[in-house]
């Protein structure tokens, strides 16, 4: 079968042009603080003067001659994305603009923040909550044959309700044709969460991003659970098999063990993944 083609998204975004007009004063926005730095520009906390003083997150995309092409990668793949897609586990775009000097996407503000923020204090009941949603979101992203491709911790955010969201959508892939594969020259993401096949493969190798996206969130449920930091050169199943105090049932143990088999062929679909979560 023939290799599927990867693409920053499934739909061109929607964009509004702003011109030489500056977003933040337009729209009436007031910068709080830098939340944080992400690959391809700052994120920043920010209130709206007027509807009550609703707090956002707005990632801006420099448009600087060095940083151009990758802005606007970047933020063609996450916004098409964001605005084709539609879950409560997932986070959702609010606008995209472009103006003069610079990009910007603004999106709700998660207060409970990322995954890694309060690591070593939530507790086995709470990180099984959390990466069921996220695994919901995965298993509605795969439905709709778009891969992630950079699940970690630090792309999960927390609402005030206690939810899990998974957003950071920049590197997301979508997948056409038969095979539901593609090039790992097309795949990116954070080496110390990729599966062994994307660590081992040349530029051609054909891989599956939907199993890759499985074991990614299988080293996000260990590195939570564990404590630990992330290791691209850690055999995590056989880390997990040697580790009897993890805090897991025997289902949440087995789900976990499944998402990081080595063969992607031995792993299970996110689908598949919900199931065993919900079993508890």
């Amino acid at each position: 079968m023939a290799e599927a083609a990867a693409s920053s998204g499934v739909q061109e975004p929607h964009v509004v042009d702003l011109g030489e007009e500056d977003f933040f004063e337009s729209y009436g926005l007031t910068k709080l603080k830098i939340l944080g730095q992400g690959l391809a520009g700052r994120i920043y906390l920010v209130k709206a003067d007027n509807d009550g003083g609703v707090s956002m997150a707005v990632k801006k995309f420099p448009l600087f001659e060095e940083l151009r092409d990758q802005s606007l990668q970047h933020f063609k793949a996450e916004v098409s994305t964001m605005q084709a897609l539609s879950h409560p586990n997932l986070v959702p775009c609010h606008i995209a603009v472009r103006c003069e000097d610079y990009l910007a996407l603004a999106m709700p503000y998660y207060p409970g923040g990322d995954l890694l923020d309060d690591w070593g204090n939530q507790g086995v009941p709470l990180i099984t909550s959390y990466m069921l949603d996220v695994a919901r979101a995965v298993e509605y992203m795969h439905s709709k044959q778009i891969a992630n491709t950079d699940i970690k911790p630090d792309n999960v955010f927390l609402s005030a309700s206690g939810h899990a969201h998974l957003g950071d959508f920049g590197l997301a892939v979508a997948v056409t044709g038969e095979s539901g594969t593609i090039a790992a020259r097309w795949l990116g993401g954070t080496e110390e969460y990729w599966a062994p096949e994307q660590v081992d493969a040349d530029a051609q190798e054909s891989l599956d991003p939907f199993k890759l996206d499985v074991y990614a969130l299988g080293v996000t449920f260990y590195v939570l659970v564990s404590e630990e930091e992330p290791d691209m050169d850690v055999d995590y199943l056989a880390r997990v098999q040697a580790s009897p105090d993890l805090g897991l049932s025997p289902n949440q143990r087995s789900a976990l063990e499944q998402m990081l088999q080595p063969n992607p062929l031995d792993r299970p679909t996110a689908s598949q993944v919900v199931k065993l979560l919900e079993m508890k």
